[in-house]
């Protein structure tokens, strides 16, 4: 099994398999206007879902915007566009490069002393500048 997770670790998306490769999104013979959007612009992790599949520590930080036929769900935690997946394909995402994918970074994040293991995320330093460019947008 592969883990890949936000800089907050609210978002886990766990995957098949041992190994994954980047692929520049222009190989994925997507429409235009698709790949014209900010998440489809950089290379992407494509990632077969283990049983586990893709767990969100608090939902209520996250949001999904719609194009064409992907959510692309954003961590409103960490501002991190996340993941993208096809409407009609429950096996497979397509996983930011900013992810973090080393088991050791994943690790020390968990040891964290601003991570809650109740709410089980790293907590944001808030303030009145991130409550009102992260939440109820």
């Amino acid at each position: 099994m592969i883990l890949l997770v936000c800089s907050c670790l609210n978002i886990r998306v766990h995957g098949r398999g041992s190994t994954f490769n980047l692929v520049d999104s222009k190989t994925l013979n997507l429409p235009e206007n698709v790949l014209r959007d900010s998440f489809f612009e950089s290379q992407i992790y494509p990632v077969n879902l283990d049983l586990a599949g893709v767990t969100l520590s608090q939902k209520a930080l996250c949001k999904v915007r719609y194009i064409e036929n992907w959510a692309i769900t954003t961590c409103a935690c960490c501002t991190m566009e996340m993941f993208a997946k096809r409407i009609d394909d429950n096996d497979t995402v397509l996983v930011s490069n900013r992810a973090e994918t080393n088991a050791n970074c994943i690790s020390s994040l968990m040891d964290s002393d601003r991570y809650s293991s109740l709410f089980k995320l790293i907590l944001p330093d808030v303030n009145d500048n991130f409550i009102q460019n992260n939440i109820g947008k």
